[in-house]
């Protein structure tokens, strides 16, 4: 995950009014990808980023494997899954797309 901040990091500043919100919403999604997708078993994950006058959007790409879209977890009581809901509350924005190569999520902060 340090590779990921450290991209973000370079590419806003580490100024920038939301880069820690940023910071913390790619990790969850790039951890998902590492965890359950073929990307984490020897495949890639892509981080790309668009910056715009008010919002950034993060996109996160992975290699699939997983038959599932990602959904943010409601049980407050499971060992593992939180991420998305992590996702799902500081990013102003966030989807899912399936692809046959694999699958896209993105989040958007606006600022």
């Amino acid at each position: 995950m340090a590779a990921v901040r450290r991209f973000l990091r370079d590419a806003l500043g580490t100024d920038h009014p939301e880069i820690h919100r940023i910071e913390l919403c790619a990790s969850e999604l790039v951890t998902n990808c590492i965890i359950h997708t073929a990307s984490g078993r020897g495949g890639h994950v892509l981080v790309a980023l668009e910056v715009h006058a008010d919002r950034v959007r993060v996109h996160v790409v992975d290699e699939g494997g997983a038959d599932t879209e990602p959904q943010a977890l409601r049980s407050g009581f499971a060992e593992s899954g939180h991420g998305l809901h992590i996702v799902e509350e500081l990013a102003d924005a966030w989807r899912t797309q399936l692809e046959d190569e694999g699958r896209t999520t993105w989040f958007d902060i606006t600022f």
